[in-house]
């Protein structure tokens, strides 16, 4: 029997048998029950009539003069089945049963989803970074951490002058999955970065725990080095050899297999050929534009390189039209 006061033969409990969190706090409200008495063996009754851990630290709060509130963080799923009893030993007229199930909340998953791989560039370029969270239970701020480590060593912060007007830092309301973007400008960096700095771009997330600080996570990092423009140069023209030779040999396949179309009765194998290459047409549509987007982002200066770019894209350019033809051909005679 609870130490004093009540008529338990009149609860009513009230709860909601909603998933929540290890460590998250459970509110149960009751009326015209509270006992009374002192606060350790009111606690005491309380934790066992409702059939809590022994060890579980129980608050009980009143509202007002008919309702009432018991407070406890359970640790796993927890099956209530309260039987309070007042001085006449006089229980509740229907039996009092449910559960709470009670789910880990493992940490946030922050991610860098661009750069989509360690990049170099020249210390002046603009950097598009993109970054997310994920979080079952909820999330409350997303940032992009940025550190910079200057000639091998250790990793500090990366300061921005005020020519950087970019926001790196969110709070918002709990949410289960975050997602934001920001373009660096490497040129607006404070102390200037030069070859061989490395700059380490990290999303950083911090969830809804039980603390009110949350729990905060930092994602494995992207790895953003400066090198010189002889260097950079040096990189794009070997990947634009690579994408220009491509480029050269669809070309001439496609003239081939388009001629085969025109001269005869093309078979099967001739449509899926037609299909694989229409596919690596697409492929290096893609790489070529991302070559594009290089130069531009990194601001360099480079006709020649642009020249190159250029007749690599009036080749795909060409071998596209050839795939358009050799398509409704195979159409028409299908």
């Amino acid at each position: 029997a609870p130490p004093s006061g009540g008529d338990a033969g009149a609860t009513e409990v009230e709860a909601e048998a909603e998933a929540v969190a290890v460590g998250e706090r459970v509110v149960l409200g009751g009326s015209e029950a509270m006992p009374g008495g002192d606060a350790d063996p009111r606690t005491a009754w309380l934790a066992s009539a409702f059939g809590l851990d022994p060890d579980a630290e129980v608050t009980l709060e009143r509202t007002d003069e008919t309702q009432w509130t018991i407070q406890w963080t359970p640790q796993r799923t927890v099956t209530l089945e309260p039987d309070p009893r007042d001085r006449h030993g006089l229980g509740p007229r229907e039996p009092i049963r449910f559960q709470i199930p009670v789910e880990a909340d493992a940490v946030a998953r922050p991610a860098v989803l661009e750069p989509i791989r360690d990049e170099q560039v020249l210390a002046d370029a603009e950097v598009p970074v993109r970054v997310e969270a994920v979080d079952e239970v909820g999330l409350r701020r997303l940032a992009v951490s940025l550190e910079v480590e200057r000639s091998g060593s250790a990793a500090v912060p990366l300061e921005f002058g005020e020519a950087f007007t970019g926001t790196l830092e969110e709070s918002f309301p709990p949410a289960p999955r975050r997602e934001m973007s920001v373009r660096l400008l490497l040129a607006s960096a404070d102390p200037p970065l030069a070859p061989g700095d490395v700059v380490l771009v990290r999303a950083e997330a911090t969830d809804v725990f039980a603390t009110p600080e949350g729990r905060t996570v930092r994602s494995e990092p992207r790895r953003i080095r400066i090198i010189g423009e002889t260097d950079f140069g040096t990189l794009l023209r070997r990947d634009l050899a690579r994408v220009r030779q491509e480029a050269i040999r669809i070309e001439a396949m496609q003239s081939e297999l388009l001629s085969e179309v025109r001269d005869g009765e093309p078979g099967p194998e001739v449509a899926r050929g037609q299909a694989e290459l229409a596919e690596r047409i697409a492929s290096q549509r893609e790489q070529v534009a991302s070559l594009q987007e290089r130069v531009g982002r990194n601001q360099l200066d480079d006709e020649p390189l642009r020249q190159v770019l250029r007749q690599s894209t009036d080749l795909l350019d060409f071998a596209e039209r050839a795939a358009g033809e050799a398509l409704d051909e195979l159409e028409r005679l299908a």
